[in-house]
């Protein structure tokens, strides 16, 4: 026999819960109800970061991370470097650049494998073995540097960081230097230093090998053979300074797509584009984004 009663009991046990859930429901964010919606309430709860600014996906962030992670990704692929200088300074106008670096670290691990992979029989193992050491073991003090750091300190470091190199690397400055592997001890501790703090540490690297006159195909190579254990070692270093969490792995997917279509494009047509022209606008859009850095840290934007 049907028990009406205990059917209406049901029917409006269910109402509440169904008003209650709309209630939360039109709170969230669109990232929240995503992960909602595949069942995860542990990832709804954690997804926005309490950095100095709410870290929530809008539509706006999403167009223009995605257009930032392309063009970085594009010039990755093309030259063998420039994800960083490209991604860093235009980032820190939409989200913490307390986020900028663990999410472009966890990039470039996979970008760097990528290009290897396209390059890899360029590869010289013997110019980059000390580069390589010394750039890994001073990671820890870039990220010590970066712990002590305010949101507009590190805009600032990052604008003036990524506008000089723009400007160095645009001079195009020659030494002459006989002893290398010693010189490769001076540049991995800046380098590393730079990739354990705001993950641009290829300027002296590029510096370094174009002073050395290193050929296009193995600079690629060479390039990519270095970062990818330095992003390694850098992610390490985060993770341990409790910079690289769960939700910054998370707000870092949602660019992964065009993050890789860049990169492919670069590696397909990196031998049919003229590489000094895309230098030098790279280093254009490099410089201007450094001084736009510059002036939000200072308050000025």
């Amino acid at each position: 026999m049907i028990n009406f009663y205990t059917i209406k009991s049901n029917v409006n046990l269910l109402g509440v819960k169904v008003q209650y859930i709309a209630s939360i429901w039109k709170n969230l964010s669109k990232i929240e109800r995503v992960f909602c919606f595949g069942g995860s309430t542990a990832l709804r709860n954690i997804v926005v970061l309490r950095y100095d600014r709410p870290m929530i996906i809008e539509t706006e962030i999403l167009l223009m991370g995605t257009i930032v992670f392309f063009f970085a990704g594009l010039t990755q692929g093309l030259t063998g470097f420039g994800f960083g200088l490209v991604a860093v300074p235009i980032l820190g106008f939409i989200i913490s650049p307390k986020m900028i670096a663990p999410m472009v670290v966890i990039y470039t691990s996979f970008t760097n494998l990528l290009v290897l992979n396209n390059a890899k029989a360029h590869l010289n193992i013997r110019r980059i073995d000390v580069l390589t050491t010394t750039g890994v073991l001073t990671i820890p003090l870039g990220t010590w540097m970066i712990s002590y750091m305010t949101p507009d300190h590190l805009r600032l470091f990052i604008g003036f960081a990524v506008t000089i190199s723009a400007i160095l690397m645009s001079i195009g400055i020659r030494l002459k230097i006989v002893r290398e592997r010693l010189a490769s001890v001076a540049v991995g501790v800046v380098s590393g230093i730079l990739s354990g703090s705001i993950a641009i540490g290829g300027p002296p690297v590029i510096l370094f090998f174009s002073n050395q006159e290193v050929p296009r195909e193995e600079f690629r190579a060479n390039i990519a053979a270095y970062f990818f254990p330095i992003s390694v070692a850098a992610n390490i270093s985060f993770y341990f300074a409790g910079l690289l969490t769960l939700e910054i792995v998370l707000y870092a997917l949602w660019f992964v797509p065009a993050l890789v279509l860049g990169v492919a494009i670069g590696n397909k047509y990196n031998n049919l584009l003229s590489e000094i022209i895309y230098k030098r606008v790279a280093l254009i859009v490099v410089f201007f984004a450094g001084i736009l850095s510059i002036l939000n840290g200072a308050g000025v934007l």
